[in-house]
């Protein structure tokens, strides 16, 4: 399989598992063999739905064979749902009946356009067509849903890094890293790195409401919807331990 400049160098293999007693099988990886002989095997998955349905499969590094027979293991936290901002869409089409007629507004179905938008969407000739016989007004909200898999450790012969991880404010279960350990063989700590963060804060009122739609099948997917809609994480600095640290400004 061609991967890069144009030559065999990388072979792919699918890694299947049977999945019941008539040996049907599934995809359960990806696994990759470089040039050199080390091998990736991409087998921790996760399963991306965009308006509830699923949109594709993400392929997580598991583990490396080097070619010296050496391994590196990748350790995952338990899957947890992350939930992305709503995205939501209207669309509005003038009948081609009465090419005359004022745009149609429907005040009872979408309210989330402000005064100009609402002028710029009834005016603009982008936003009229003559395929249809009648105005449509469709306003919809979707979620993009990801089965996360968020990385604990990285595994050496020699060492092993851990990761300690807290929730965001702006994005529904996704994590931060908040600690970086790197440990000998015997467990003891070599080197450890802090990391403190601090969020961009709109000062939006949000008054439109864009995409402030309830969740009503997973009402746990409300929560802090207003943080989520006024916040972005933000770095603020990095400490190793023993020294001063790296701190972090924005203009």
């Amino acid at each position: 399989l061609e991967i890069l400049n144009n030559r065999n160098e990388f072979k792919i293999e699918l890694l299947t598992d049977n999945i019941d007693s008539t040996l049907n099988s599934r995809i359960s990886g990806i696994k990759v063999t470089d040039p050199n002989g080390s091998q990736y095997f991409f087998n921790v998955i996760e399963k991306v739905y965009i308006g509830g349905t699923l949109s594709q499969n993400i392929y997580k590094l598991k583990k490396i064979i080097t070619s010296k027979n050496k391994e590196i293991v990748f350790e995952y936290f338990d899957k947890v749902k992350t939930v992305g901002i709503n995205k939501y869409s209207c669309t509005y089409i003038r009948r081609t009946s009465q090419p005359q007629t004022v745009f149609a507004w429907s005040p009872g179905i979408c309210q989330k356009f402000s005064s100009v938008e609402l002028d710029y969407f009834t005016n603009n000739a982008l936003f009229i067509t003559n395929d249809f016989g009648n105005n449509l007004n469709n306003p919809s909200t979707t979620h993009d849903i990801q089965d996360y898999f968020f990385l604990k450790s990285i595994s050496t012969p020699n060492e092993k890094v851990e990761f300690t991880m807290s929730n965001r404010d702006d994005y529904y279960n996704m994590k931060k890293i908040d600690r970086l350990v790197v440990k000998n063989v015997n467990a003891e700590i070599i080197k450890s790195y802090d990391f403190t963060y601090d969020y961009f804060d709109s000062t939006s009122d949000n008054s439109h409401g864009y995409a402030m739609q309830i969740h009503v099948i997973s009402p746990e997917y409300n929560t802090g919807l207003i943080d989520r809609f006024t916040k972005r994480l933000k770095l603020v600095s990095v400490k190793k331990e023993g020294e001063n640290p790296y701190v972090f400004e924005y203009d």
